[in-house]
């Protein structure tokens, strides 16, 4: 079987050759993904259009970094947009705070679910449920959480799984 064509790969080549086309090719190819998983990271539009901006400005500048044979145009730009979101996340402990105290943004889709999902949340020890939010809901690695919260990379892993855990348990019932 052959490998189709990656075009965002090839967008991604013209890019680190200074193809200012195919950079607003790859804008109109992924921005409307790429802020929705910014906008359900961050919680605030214009923080998410930042995250956005930053990721196309990171692109152009580092576009001959992209490697095809590591993974994916795709996932090379979501690790982008990832990476500065979780920067805005990190330079606005307020928006934090707000959610560790349980104001978590509202997300779309499914409202009834949204809300279960909530109520189960709230039930969670604080720990659990806080390494929750940040591990899916703000896409931190373990590693990064264990930094953040100065605990060690064992212990947060351990309040992730029992949250998890908890969480099934709750929405189960």
């Amino acid at each position: 079987m052959e490998a189709r064509p990656d075009p965002q790969a090839a967008l991604l080549d013209r890019i680190a050759g200074g193809d200012k086309a195919a950079l607003k090719q790859l804008y109109e190819l992924c921005a409307g993904r790429l802020m929705g998983i910014a906008l359900r990271m961050l919680g605030s539009m214009p923080m998410a259009e930042e995250a956005v901006q930053d990721t196309f400005v990171s692109i152009w500048s580092g576009a001959g970094r992209f490697d095809a044979s590591v993974g994916s145009a795709q996932a090379w730009i979501t690790t982008i947009l990832r990476r500065r979101a979780l920067d805005r996340l990190r330079a606005s402990p307020w928006l934090l705070r707000e959610t560790e105290l349980g104001e978590m943004p509202r997300p779309g889709g499914d409202r009834t679910l949204g809300i279960a999902v909530r109520q189960c949340l709230d039930q969670l020890a604080v720990d659990h449920r806080i390494s929750l939010l940040y591990v899916y809901y703000f896409g931190m690695t373990h590693s990064e959480l264990s930094q953040k919260l100065q605990k060690p990379l064992g212990t947060v892993k351990s309040w992730v799984r029992r949250g998890l855990l908890d969480l099934k348990v709750c929405l189960d019932r």
